[in-house]
Protein backbone atom coordinates (compact mmCIF):
# COMPACT_ATOMS: atom_id res chain seq x y z
CA UNK A 1 0.00 0.00 0.00
CA UNK A 2 3.07 2.01 0.77
CA UNK A 3 6.43 2.14 -0.39
CA UNK A 4 7.68 4.12 2.90
CA UNK A 5 6.97 2.78 6.60
CA UNK A 6 7.99 5.67 7.93
CA UNK A 7 8.69 9.22 6.79
CA UNK A 8 11.26 11.38 9.28
CA UNK A 9 10.33 14.23 9.83
CA UNK A 10 13.25 16.74 10.95
CA UNK A 11 15.12 20.16 11.62
CA UNK A 12 18.82 19.75 10.00
CA UNK A 13 20.22 22.18 12.61
CA UNK A 14 19.25 18.76 15.18
CA UNK A 15 21.81 16.67 13.44
CA UNK A 16 24.77 18.49 13.85
CA UNK A 17 27.22 16.58 15.80
CA UNK A 18 27.74 17.77 19.27
CA UNK A 19 30.92 16.92 21.44
CA UNK A 20 32.82 15.62 17.73
CA UNK A 21 30.35 12.79 17.79
CA UNK A 22 31.01 10.86 14.83
CA UNK A 23 26.95 10.70 14.41
CA UNK A 24 23.85 13.39 14.19
CA UNK A 25 21.01 12.69 16.77
CA UNK A 26 18.32 12.16 13.75
CA UNK A 27 21.71 10.06 12.21
CA UNK A 28 21.14 7.47 15.07
CA UNK A 29 17.05 7.51 15.30
CA UNK A 30 17.15 6.79 11.61
CA UNK A 31 19.89 3.75 12.00
CA UNK A 32 18.37 2.35 15.26
CA UNK A 33 14.93 2.53 14.37
CA UNK A 34 15.49 0.84 11.07
CA UNK A 35 17.43 -2.42 12.92
CA UNK A 36 15.12 -2.39 15.53
CA UNK A 37 11.79 -2.23 13.08
CA UNK A 38 13.84 -4.94 11.10
CA UNK A 39 13.21 -6.92 14.39
CA UNK A 40 10.17 -6.57 15.74
CA UNK A 41 8.53 -6.81 11.80
CA UNK A 42 10.42 -9.65 10.48
CA UNK A 43 11.27 -7.79 7.29
CA UNK A 44 13.36 -4.76 6.55
CA UNK A 45 11.38 -1.72 7.44
CA UNK A 46 11.37 1.29 5.30
CA UNK A 47 12.44 4.72 6.07
CA UNK A 48 12.32 7.57 4.52
CA UNK A 49 13.60 11.28 5.08
CA UNK A 50 14.74 14.47 3.67
CA UNK A 51 18.86 14.78 4.10
CA UNK A 52 19.40 18.11 2.47
CA UNK A 53 19.53 21.75 4.12
CA UNK A 54 16.02 22.74 4.41
CA UNK A 55 15.46 25.99 3.03
CA UNK A 56 17.90 25.41 0.41
CA UNK A 57 15.27 24.31 -2.66
CA UNK A 58 12.05 24.78 -2.70
CA UNK A 59 9.17 22.32 -1.59
CA UNK A 60 9.12 20.53 -4.45
CA UNK A 61 6.20 18.03 -5.76
CA UNK A 62 9.19 15.43 -5.20
CA UNK A 63 9.23 15.79 -1.71
CA UNK A 64 5.24 15.95 -1.83
CA UNK A 65 5.40 12.21 -3.61
CA UNK A 66 7.64 11.13 -1.04
CA UNK A 67 4.93 12.12 1.90
CA UNK A 68 2.22 10.40 -0.03
CA UNK A 69 4.14 7.17 0.28
CA UNK A 70 4.33 6.84 3.66
CA UNK A 71 2.11 4.99 5.80
CA UNK A 72 3.45 6.63 9.09
CA UNK A 73 4.92 10.19 9.99
CA UNK A 74 7.48 10.69 12.78
CA UNK A 75 7.92 14.40 14.24
CA UNK A 76 11.21 15.01 15.96
CA UNK A 77 9.71 18.00 18.05
CA UNK A 78 12.26 20.95 19.29
CA UNK A 79 12.59 24.56 19.60
CA UNK A 80 13.77 25.04 15.91
CA UNK A 81 11.31 22.61 14.48
CA UNK A 82 8.44 24.32 15.40
CA UNK A 83 9.62 27.66 13.73
CA UNK A 84 10.35 26.03 10.37
CA UNK A 85 8.48 26.85 7.73
CA UNK A 86 10.09 23.79 5.59
CA UNK A 87 8.94 21.28 8.72
CA UNK A 88 5.89 22.51 9.23
CA UNK A 89 4.76 22.24 5.73
CA UNK A 90 6.33 18.63 6.12
CA UNK A 91 3.68 18.07 8.69
CA UNK A 92 0.46 20.04 7.09
CA UNK A 93 1.51 18.27 3.61
CA UNK A 94 1.12 14.74 5.12
CA UNK A 95 -2.29 15.18 7.24
CA UNK A 96 -3.89 16.90 4.61
CA UNK A 97 -2.84 14.02 2.02
CA UNK A 98 -4.19 11.67 4.87
CA UNK A 99 -7.24 13.26 5.52
CA UNK A 100 -8.10 13.90 1.93
CA UNK A 101 -7.44 9.72 1.22
CA UNK A 102 -9.99 9.31 4.21
CA UNK A 103 -6.54 7.60 6.44
CA UNK A 104 -6.28 9.89 8.76
CA UNK A 105 -6.71 8.01 11.53
CA UNK A 106 -5.90 3.93 12.46
CA UNK A 107 -8.66 2.91 14.74
CA UNK A 108 -8.16 5.98 16.99
CA UNK A 109 -4.87 6.53 16.60
CA UNK A 110 -3.37 9.29 14.36
CA UNK A 111 -0.75 8.04 11.85
CA UNK A 112 1.39 10.75 12.98
CA UNK A 113 4.21 10.22 16.43
CA UNK A 114 6.33 13.06 17.85
CA UNK A 115 9.72 12.11 19.18
CA UNK A 116 10.07 15.21 21.82
CA UNK A 117 14.20 16.00 21.47
CA UNK A 118 13.95 19.17 23.23
CA UNK A 119 11.31 20.18 26.02
CA UNK A 120 8.31 22.44 24.51
CA UNK A 121 5.45 23.54 26.24
CA UNK A 122 2.25 22.06 25.01
CA UNK A 123 0.57 24.60 23.77
CA UNK A 124 3.38 25.83 21.48
CA UNK A 125 3.32 22.04 19.60
CA UNK A 126 1.20 22.46 16.17
CA UNK A 127 -2.15 21.87 16.73
CA UNK A 128 -2.53 18.88 14.90
CA UNK A 129 0.05 17.41 17.77
CA UNK A 130 -1.48 18.64 20.39
CA UNK A 131 -3.57 15.40 21.40
CA UNK A 132 -0.60 13.10 19.86
CA UNK A 133 1.45 11.43 22.92
CA UNK A 134 4.79 12.38 22.78
CA UNK A 135 8.43 10.52 23.59
CA UNK A 136 9.83 12.40 25.10
CA UNK A 137 13.87 12.30 25.07
CA UNK A 138 14.91 14.03 28.32
CA UNK A 139 13.98 14.60 31.83
CA UNK A 140 13.10 17.55 33.46
CA UNK A 141 13.67 18.98 36.91
CA UNK A 142 10.80 20.47 38.31
CA UNK A 143 12.39 22.35 41.30
CA UNK A 144 14.44 23.98 38.78
CA UNK A 145 12.85 23.21 35.82
CA UNK A 146 16.37 22.71 33.86
CA UNK A 147 16.07 19.65 31.72
CA UNK A 148 18.52 16.91 30.76
CA UNK A 149 18.48 15.49 27.23
CA UNK A 150 19.10 12.00 27.37
CA UNK A 151 22.76 10.44 26.25
CA UNK A 152 22.28 8.81 23.03
CA UNK A 153 25.71 7.22 23.01
CA UNK A 154 26.06 3.48 22.85
CA UNK A 155 28.44 1.07 24.94
CA UNK A 156 29.22 0.52 28.45
CA UNK A 157 28.18 4.23 29.30
CA UNK A 158 24.98 4.64 27.37
CA UNK A 159 21.77 5.72 28.95
CA UNK A 160 19.08 3.06 29.86
CA UNK A 161 16.30 5.96 28.91
CA UNK A 162 17.30 6.86 25.93
CA UNK A 163 17.01 3.54 24.99
CA UNK A 164 14.48 2.73 26.38
CA UNK A 165 12.33 5.61 24.63
CA UNK A 166 13.85 4.44 21.78
CA UNK A 167 12.07 0.98 22.05
CA UNK A 168 8.83 2.55 23.47
CA UNK A 169 8.70 4.43 19.81
CA UNK A 170 9.95 1.41 17.75
CA UNK A 171 6.96 -1.21 19.41
CA UNK A 172 4.15 1.18 18.91
CA UNK A 173 5.59 2.38 15.35
CA UNK A 174 5.42 -1.65 15.04
CA UNK A 175 1.91 -1.84 16.40
CA UNK A 176 0.32 0.73 14.13
CA UNK A 177 1.94 -0.92 11.01
CA UNK A 178 0.52 -3.53 11.37
CA UNK A 179 -2.91 -2.23 12.44
CA UNK A 180 -2.91 -0.35 9.82
CA UNK A 181 -2.30 -3.67 7.74
CA UNK A 182 -5.15 -5.61 9.37
CA UNK A 183 -7.45 -2.44 8.64
CA UNK A 184 -6.78 -2.77 5.16
CA UNK A 185 -7.54 -6.43 5.11
CA UNK A 186 -10.57 -5.88 7.22
CA UNK A 187 -9.68 -7.42 10.49
CA UNK A 188 -9.52 -6.27 13.87
CA UNK A 189 -7.60 -3.19 14.98
CA UNK A 190 -7.92 -3.04 18.42
CA UNK A 191 -5.58 -5.05 21.04
CA UNK A 192 -6.88 -8.25 21.85
CA UNK A 193 -6.47 -7.80 25.72
CA UNK A 194 -8.00 -5.49 28.39
CA UNK A 195 -8.42 -1.57 28.68
CA UNK A 196 -6.34 -0.38 31.66
CA UNK A 197 -6.34 3.55 32.16
CA UNK A 198 -3.20 4.45 33.24
CA UNK A 199 -2.97 7.36 35.36
CA UNK A 200 -0.80 9.96 34.43
CA UNK A 201 1.70 10.67 37.21
CA UNK A 202 4.57 13.44 38.23
CA UNK A 203 8.36 13.32 37.08
CA UNK A 204 9.46 11.05 39.63
CA UNK A 205 7.91 8.11 38.52
CA UNK A 206 7.62 8.94 34.97
CA UNK A 207 10.03 6.11 34.38
CA UNK A 208 7.80 3.82 36.51
CA UNK A 209 5.16 4.35 34.67
CA UNK A 210 6.76 3.62 30.92
CA UNK A 211 7.82 0.48 32.35
CA UNK A 212 4.44 -0.88 33.48
CA UNK A 213 2.72 0.84 29.96
CA UNK A 214 5.29 -1.24 27.95
CA UNK A 215 4.74 -4.30 29.91
CA UNK A 216 0.93 -4.17 29.88
CA UNK A 217 1.16 -3.48 26.32
CA UNK A 218 3.31 -6.59 24.93
CA UNK A 219 0.81 -8.76 26.75
CA UNK A 220 -1.59 -7.31 24.85
CA UNK A 221 -3.76 -4.75 26.19
CA UNK A 222 -4.86 -1.56 25.34
CA UNK A 223 -3.48 1.61 28.16
CA UNK A 224 -5.56 4.73 28.13
CA UNK A 225 -5.14 7.81 27.89
CA UNK A 226 -3.95 7.15 24.69
CA UNK A 227 -3.42 10.89 23.99
CA UNK A 228 -2.04 13.67 26.31
CA UNK A 229 -4.91 14.66 29.13
CA UNK A 230 -6.18 18.42 27.60
CA UNK A 231 -6.17 20.70 30.96
CA UNK A 232 -9.31 22.57 30.06
CA UNK A 233 -12.76 22.58 31.63
CA UNK A 234 -13.90 19.22 29.55
CA UNK A 235 -10.53 17.35 32.09
CA UNK A 236 -12.89 15.35 33.92
CA UNK A 237 -14.95 14.45 31.14
CA UNK A 238 -11.97 12.99 29.22
CA UNK A 239 -10.88 11.07 32.10
CA UNK A 240 -14.42 9.67 32.80
CA UNK A 241 -14.47 8.43 29.58
CA UNK A 242 -11.23 6.60 29.59
CA UNK A 243 -12.04 5.42 32.83
CA UNK A 244 -15.60 3.83 31.64
CA UNK A 245 -13.50 1.58 28.79
CA UNK A 246 -10.99 0.84 31.38
CA UNK A 247 -11.72 -2.19 33.52
CA UNK A 248 -8.77 -1.38 35.78
CA UNK A 249 -7.29 2.18 36.73
CA UNK A 250 -3.51 2.16 37.89
CA UNK A 251 -2.18 4.92 40.00
CA UNK A 252 1.64 5.46 40.92
CA UNK A 253 2.00 8.11 43.59
CA UNK A 254 5.23 9.81 44.30
CA UNK A 255 6.87 12.49 46.38
CA UNK A 256 6.24 15.35 44.16
CA UNK A 257 2.66 16.56 44.19
CA UNK A 258 1.13 17.09 40.06
CA UNK A 259 0.12 20.09 38.01
CA UNK A 260 -2.82 21.39 39.29
CA UNK A 261 -5.15 22.28 36.68
CA UNK A 262 -6.88 25.73 36.02
CA UNK A 263 -10.13 25.80 37.84
CA UNK A 264 -8.98 23.36 40.28
CA UNK A 265 -8.55 23.01 44.06
CA UNK A 266 -7.01 19.58 43.21
CA UNK A 267 -3.95 18.10 41.23
CA UNK A 268 -4.38 16.27 38.19
CA UNK A 269 -3.37 13.14 40.10
CA UNK A 270 -5.41 13.63 43.28
CA UNK A 271 -8.53 14.08 40.28
CA UNK A 272 -7.66 10.96 38.62
CA UNK A 273 -7.91 8.92 42.12
CA UNK A 274 -11.63 10.54 42.31
CA UNK A 275 -12.86 9.93 39.52
CA UNK A 276 -11.51 6.50 39.18
CA UNK A 277 -12.83 5.92 43.15
CA UNK A 278 -15.97 6.67 42.31
CA UNK A 279 -15.86 4.47 38.70
CA UNK A 280 -14.71 1.14 41.57
CA UNK A 281 -18.64 1.52 42.67
CA UNK A 282 -19.13 -0.27 39.45
CA UNK A 283 -18.46 -4.67 39.67
CA UNK A 284 -16.60 -4.24 36.54
CA UNK A 285 -14.02 -1.82 37.52
CA UNK A 286 -11.16 -1.88 40.16
CA UNK A 287 -8.47 0.44 41.20
CA UNK A 288 -4.88 -0.23 42.07
CA UNK A 289 -3.00 2.65 44.00
CA UNK A 290 1.08 1.83 44.31
CA UNK A 291 3.13 4.00 46.59
CA UNK A 292 6.73 2.99 46.79
CA UNK A 293 7.78 1.44 49.82
CA UNK A 294 8.83 4.29 52.68
CA UNK A 295 7.58 7.28 50.84
CA UNK A 296 7.57 11.00 51.90
CA UNK A 297 7.06 14.30 50.39
CA UNK A 298 8.77 17.90 51.45
CA UNK A 299 5.66 18.98 49.57
CA UNK A 300 2.83 19.59 52.26
CA UNK A 301 -0.07 19.49 50.29
CA UNK A 302 0.98 15.95 48.61
CA UNK A 303 2.35 14.78 51.62
CA UNK A 304 -1.33 15.28 53.31
CA UNK A 305 -2.71 13.19 50.08
CA UNK A 306 0.05 10.25 50.93
CA UNK A 307 -1.27 10.25 54.64
CA UNK A 308 -4.91 10.31 53.51
CA UNK A 309 -4.19 7.25 51.32
CA UNK A 310 -2.32 5.17 53.83
CA UNK A 311 -5.13 5.89 56.19
CA UNK A 312 -7.80 4.66 53.82
CA UNK A 313 -9.43 7.73 53.67
CA UNK A 314 -11.07 7.97 50.60
CA UNK A 315 -9.98 4.37 49.53
CA UNK A 316 -13.17 2.46 48.68
CA UNK A 317 -14.37 -1.09 48.52
CA UNK A 318 -13.23 -1.31 44.74
CA UNK A 319 -9.55 -0.33 45.20
CA UNK A 320 -6.07 -1.96 46.02
CA UNK A 321 -3.70 0.25 47.95
CA UNK A 322 0.15 -1.49 47.40
CA UNK A 323 3.73 -0.07 48.80
CA UNK A 324 5.69 -2.92 47.24
CA UNK A 325 8.55 -3.36 44.75
CA UNK A 326 7.80 -2.13 41.19
CA UNK A 327 7.99 -6.22 40.34
CA UNK A 328 5.59 -7.30 42.65
CA UNK A 329 3.06 -3.83 41.18
CA UNK A 330 3.44 -5.65 38.09
CA UNK A 331 3.07 -8.96 39.18
CA UNK A 332 -0.42 -7.89 40.73
CA UNK A 333 -1.55 -6.02 38.13
CA UNK A 334 -0.79 -8.99 35.66
CA UNK A 335 -2.69 -11.30 37.92
CA UNK A 336 -5.35 -8.81 38.61
CA UNK A 337 -6.25 -9.06 34.96
CA UNK A 338 -5.85 -12.75 34.69
CA UNK A 339 -7.52 -14.25 37.58
CA UNK A 340 -6.04 -17.96 38.60
CA UNK A 341 -9.04 -20.12 38.58
CA UNK A 342 -9.80 -22.65 41.43
CA UNK A 343 -8.08 -25.53 39.97
CA UNK A 344 -10.42 -28.19 39.88
CA UNK A 345 -8.86 -31.49 41.03
CA UNK A 346 -7.03 -33.25 38.10
CA UNK A 347 -8.88 -36.26 36.84
CA UNK A 348 -6.89 -39.68 36.73
CA UNK A 349 -6.17 -40.36 33.33
CA UNK A 350 -5.43 -44.24 32.02
CA UNK A 351 -1.78 -45.58 31.28
CA UNK A 352 -1.35 -48.30 28.81
CA UNK A 353 -2.36 -51.27 31.46
CA UNK A 354 -5.56 -49.65 32.26
CA UNK A 355 -4.43 -48.09 35.78
CA UNK A 356 -5.06 -44.68 36.36
CA UNK A 357 -2.59 -41.62 36.97
CA UNK A 358 -2.12 -38.39 37.16
CA UNK A 359 -1.27 -36.72 33.49
CA UNK A 360 2.26 -36.81 32.60
CA UNK A 361 3.50 -33.20 31.57
CA UNK A 362 6.87 -33.28 29.80
CA UNK A 363 8.32 -29.60 30.11
CA UNK A 364 10.59 -28.92 27.87
CA UNK A 365 13.58 -26.51 27.37
CA UNK A 366 17.23 -25.67 26.92
CA UNK A 367 20.20 -25.84 29.51
CA UNK A 368 20.27 -22.12 29.43
CA UNK A 369 16.40 -22.34 30.21
CA UNK A 370 16.59 -24.95 33.26
CA UNK A 371 16.32 -22.88 36.07
CA UNK A 372 13.98 -20.51 34.61
CA UNK A 373 10.83 -22.86 34.71
CA UNK A 374 11.56 -24.04 37.84
CA UNK A 375 8.08 -21.90 38.94
CA UNK A 376 6.35 -23.75 36.29
CA UNK A 377 7.14 -26.85 37.37
CA UNK A 378 6.15 -26.12 40.93
CA UNK A 379 2.69 -24.74 40.02
CA UNK A 380 1.86 -28.15 37.65
CA UNK A 381 3.42 -30.23 40.79
CA UNK A 382 0.76 -28.44 42.71
CA UNK A 383 -2.14 -28.66 40.53
CA UNK A 384 -1.55 -32.55 40.62
CA UNK A 385 0.29 -33.30 37.44
CA UNK A 386 3.58 -35.42 37.15
CA UNK A 387 6.02 -33.57 35.54
CA UNK A 388 8.99 -34.45 33.98
CA UNK A 389 11.29 -31.41 33.43
CA UNK A 390 15.52 -32.57 32.16
CA UNK A 391 17.81 -29.90 31.13
CA UNK A 392 17.85 -29.26 27.66
CA UNK A 393 21.26 -31.08 26.82
CA UNK A 394 19.25 -34.70 27.31
CA UNK A 395 20.35 -37.06 24.66
CA UNK A 396 17.77 -37.20 21.18
CA UNK A 397 16.78 -40.96 22.02
CA UNK A 398 15.56 -40.03 25.53
CA UNK A 399 13.94 -36.83 24.14
CA UNK A 400 12.08 -38.86 22.05
CA UNK A 401 10.94 -41.76 24.59
CA UNK A 402 9.84 -38.32 26.60
CA UNK A 403 7.77 -37.50 23.73
CA UNK A 404 6.08 -41.10 23.31
CA UNK A 405 5.46 -40.79 26.98
CA UNK A 406 3.63 -38.05 28.34
CA UNK A 407 0.36 -36.98 28.22
CA UNK A 408 1.31 -33.33 27.38
CA UNK A 409 3.97 -31.23 26.15
CA UNK A 410 5.04 -27.69 27.38
CA UNK A 411 7.93 -25.93 25.73
CA UNK A 412 9.82 -23.04 27.55
CA UNK A 413 11.66 -20.94 25.31
CA UNK A 414 13.08 -17.83 27.18
CA UNK A 415 17.24 -17.49 26.36
CA UNK A 416 17.25 -19.99 24.39
CA UNK A 417 18.12 -19.06 20.43
CA UNK A 418 15.12 -19.00 17.91
CA UNK A 419 16.65 -22.13 16.27
CA UNK A 420 16.09 -23.96 18.91
CA UNK A 421 12.72 -22.95 19.50
CA UNK A 422 12.13 -23.93 15.39
CA UNK A 423 13.52 -27.71 16.16
CA UNK A 424 11.20 -28.27 19.14
CA UNK A 425 8.37 -27.54 16.82
CA UNK A 426 10.11 -29.63 14.54
CA UNK A 427 9.77 -32.70 16.95
CA UNK A 428 6.07 -32.27 17.81
CA UNK A 429 5.21 -32.39 13.81
CA UNK A 430 7.21 -35.29 13.83
CA UNK A 431 5.46 -37.33 16.50
CA UNK A 432 3.90 -39.75 14.19
CA UNK A 433 7.48 -40.64 12.95
CA UNK A 434 8.45 -41.49 16.03
CA UNK A 435 5.66 -43.57 16.42
CA UNK A 436 3.55 -41.75 18.79
CA UNK A 437 -0.40 -43.27 17.31
CA UNK A 438 -1.81 -41.92 20.65
CA UNK A 439 -2.66 -37.60 20.38
CA UNK A 440 -1.58 -35.64 23.29
CA UNK A 441 -4.04 -34.02 25.34
CA UNK A 442 -2.28 -30.26 24.75
CA UNK A 443 1.19 -28.99 23.15
CA UNK A 444 1.88 -25.34 24.22
CA UNK A 445 5.12 -22.79 23.95
CA UNK A 446 5.01 -20.66 26.56
CA UNK A 447 7.58 -18.02 25.14
CA UNK A 448 9.25 -15.16 27.43
CA UNK A 449 11.81 -12.37 27.46
CA UNK A 450 13.92 -11.49 25.89
CA UNK A 451 11.10 -10.77 22.83
CA UNK A 452 13.24 -11.57 19.48
CA UNK A 453 11.85 -11.28 15.71
CA UNK A 454 11.66 -15.37 15.95
CA UNK A 455 9.45 -15.22 18.91
CA UNK A 456 7.08 -12.96 17.40
CA UNK A 457 6.27 -14.51 14.40
CA UNK A 458 6.40 -17.94 16.08
CA UNK A 459 3.27 -20.15 15.06
CA UNK A 460 1.97 -23.79 15.47
CA UNK A 461 -1.43 -25.07 13.83
CA UNK A 462 -1.96 -27.20 16.07
CA UNK A 463 -1.11 -26.62 19.96
CA UNK A 464 -1.03 -23.62 21.86
CA UNK A 465 1.49 -20.66 21.90
CA UNK A 466 1.64 -18.63 25.34
CA UNK A 467 3.56 -15.42 25.13
CA UNK A 468 4.27 -13.76 28.76
CA UNK A 469 7.29 -11.42 28.39
CA UNK A 470 6.57 -10.53 31.89
CA UNK A 471 7.11 -11.70 35.25
CA UNK A 472 5.52 -15.54 35.50
CA UNK A 473 2.11 -15.86 36.36
CA UNK A 474 0.17 -18.78 37.08
CA UNK A 475 -2.61 -17.52 35.05
CA UNK A 476 -0.81 -17.63 31.99
CA UNK A 477 -1.00 -21.38 31.89
CA UNK A 478 -4.82 -21.51 32.45
CA UNK A 479 -5.18 -22.25 28.61
CA UNK A 480 -2.87 -25.15 28.38
CA UNK A 481 -4.32 -26.40 31.85
CA UNK A 482 -7.67 -26.18 30.44
CA UNK A 483 -6.77 -27.65 26.94
CA UNK A 484 -5.78 -31.44 29.08
CA UNK A 485 -8.49 -30.72 31.44
CA UNK A 486 -11.25 -30.79 28.09
CA UNK A 487 -9.29 -33.33 26.45
CA UNK A 488 -9.59 -35.81 29.24
CA UNK A 489 -13.22 -35.36 30.01
CA UNK A 490 -13.75 -36.34 26.39
CA UNK A 491 -11.71 -39.31 26.11
CA UNK A 492 -13.60 -40.36 29.45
Amino acid sequence: MFEHDLFISYSHIDNERLHDSLHGWIDLLHKRLEIRLNMLLGRRSRIWRDRRLDGVTTFSPALIAELSKAALLVCVLSPRYINSDWCLKELDVFHNLAVQNGMATIGNKLRIFKAIKTPIKLEEHPQVLQTVLGYEFYSLDPATDHFREFGYDAGADRDPRYWDRLEDLAQDIKNLIEQFIAQACGAANRPSGKTIYLAETTSDLSEERDHIRRELQLNGHQVLPDKPLLLSQHLRDEINRCLAESVLSVHLVGASRAFVPEDESKSLLEIQHELAAARSQSSDFSQIIWLPAGLDSSNEHQRKFIEELLNHSGVTKGTELLQTKLEDLKTFIHEKLNPVKPPAEPRPSADGNGANRPALVYLICDQTDFDAVAPIEDYLDKLGFEVLSLAGDIDPQTHKENLLLCDAALTYCGAATDSWLSLKKTDLIKLSGYGRTKPMLAKAFYITAPQTAGKERFRIQDGLVIKNYGEFSPASLNPFIEQIERAKGARQ
